[in-house]
């Protein structure tokens, strides 16, 4: 969020002004708490946001004009909310105490969003290595800290009664059967793992497909074929119909 300059005297063309009686107390003032915003921005949106409300008063005159009907009880009240979020932000006791309160909504969404990759990486009831670490790299990309993910991680593991997946085997312990066979596995697993995701196209992140991507490819699939089964997934749960295969050839009996 970010306060536009000069903020549009239409209210049709500048929908923020509906956040005077937010919550949020830098959402008020169009303000973001990631940004951290100095004393200086703070003092300078309250005031140009005070303006701007000021400007509208005359409305109060004209109770059938269609815009005095859409800004309604913000023309008496914006400028307290406005205020009250100023002095708020402008109180180093006060602000410690709102940051403290946003970080752990921050945190906690994020964890929400780490613990849902977890339940569709734990399909098999246990956890890979390769899948845990992509799952912090999904967990960082929403602002979590390895820190934070890996006790909850813990936790999460043992109150689900799941375990972590003892390491793989080394190609050579792999019988030539396995080898060939993990392509076709592959490509199964997959699928199945896109299907317990939950996830559509509007649904779906830049890093939610990247960490997808990687967990094809620990399952042996090239990053194109991941890919390609992302693409196919998603034009399936949207809804498009799909070109349809051509039916497998019947195989002839052996002699």
């Amino acid at each position: 969020m970010a306060l536009p300059s000069p903020i549009p005297d239409n209210p049709k063309r500048w929908e923020d002004w509906r956040f005077y009686n937010s919550d949020d107390y830098y959402q008020r003032l169009c303000l973001s708490f990631e940004s951290s915003p100095s004393n200086e921005q703070i003092e300078d949106n309250c005031r140009q946001l005070l303006i701007w409300w000021q400007k509208k008063l005359p409305l109060k005159n004209q109770p059938s004009n269609p815009v005095t009907q859409m800004l309604r009880s913000g023309l008496d009240e914006a400028p307290q909310y406005l205020a009250e979020a100023r002095s708020k932000l402008l109180d180093p006791v006060a602000r410690q105490r709102i940051d403290e309160e946003l970080r752990v909504q921050v945190r906690d969404r994020a964890m929400v969003e780490f613990f849902k990759f977890l339940s569709f990486a734990t399909s098999n009831g246990t956890l890979s290595e390769s899948d845990e670490r992509n799952l912090y790299q999904v967990g960082e990309s929403a602002g979590l800290t390895e820190a934070e993910m890996r006790p909850a991680l813990d936790g999460e593991l043992e109150k689900r009664g799941l375990r972590r997946e003892d390491p793989p085997p080394t190609p050579e312990e792999k019988s030539a059967a396995e080898i060939a066979s993990a392509p076709r596995d592959a490509f199964a697993e997959f699928r199945r793992l896109l299907q317990l995701s939950g996830l559509s196209d509007e649904d779906m992140t830049d890093d939610q497909r990247d960490a997808l991507c990687n967990m094809g490819e620990n399952l042996g699939l090239t990053g194109g074929q991941a890919e390609d089964l992302i693409d196919e997934f998603l034009e399936e749960v949207s809804g498009i119909p799909l070109t349809p295969s051509p039916p497998p050839r019947p195989v002839s009996p052996a002699l």
